[in-house]
């Protein structure tokens, strides 16, 4: 093993070490910095944001106030009434029957040969008084029936019923009590 110099690589072995050590910490260093920048970009992206978000809120406020302080006392008070109106209508409605549902349900129901002539309701009492003419006190029978089985209806009671001898129709004026 002549012409080894030991020393030589022992101290080569040395700066080796020691520059390896060097580059350790070195790379440390910069993924240490790297973290400090994302988080720094990332404090300052969100504070950028929040101060958008706030002025778009002061924008908005602003557009507000704007708007209220043009909405004089006039157009409150016709903005009030007709709320008011408005409420008073849905309420004096809501324990009402439908007429028109009511109408659709009779049309559904009548026969041929019978004609409603007259229709009436008294919202206190809840009786409707229906007047018609029919050909026969058969096809009026028929239609009574029908309206009883309506479920609306919980009372029915025939008023006056009458045969006209030169017509050859029946007259009849019938009452109905609703539920």
């Amino acid at each position: 093993m002549s012409g080894i110099n030991l020393s030589q690589s022992a101290m080569q072995n040395e700066r080796v070490q020691a520059t390896a050590g060097r580059s350790r910490f070195g790379a440390r260093l910069v993924w240490s910095a790297v973290l400090v920048l994302l988080a720094a970009m990332t404090w300052g992206g969100a504070t950028c944001y929040d101060g958008w978000l706030q002025s778009g809120i002061d924008g908005m406020m602003t557009t507000i106030k704007t708007k209220e302080s043009g909405f004089n006392g006039d157009d409150v008070d016709r903005v009030a009434d007709f709320s008011l109106r408005v409420d008073l209508l849905k309420q004096n409605l809501a324990g009402k029957p439908d007429v028109s549902t009511l109408l659709t349900e009779l049309q559904e129901v009548m026969f041929d040969g019978v004609v409603l002539s007259k229709y009436t309701y008294d919202q206190t009492t809840g009786v409707i008084e229906m007047v018609g003419s029919a050909d026969s006190f058969r096809s009026l029978a028929q239609q009574l029936v029908a309206f009883r089985k309506l479920p609306k209806f919980s009372s029915l009671s025939v008023g006056d019923a009458s045969r006209h001898e030169d017509k050859g129709g029946v007259d009849f004026s019938v009452k109905v009590k609703l539920k």
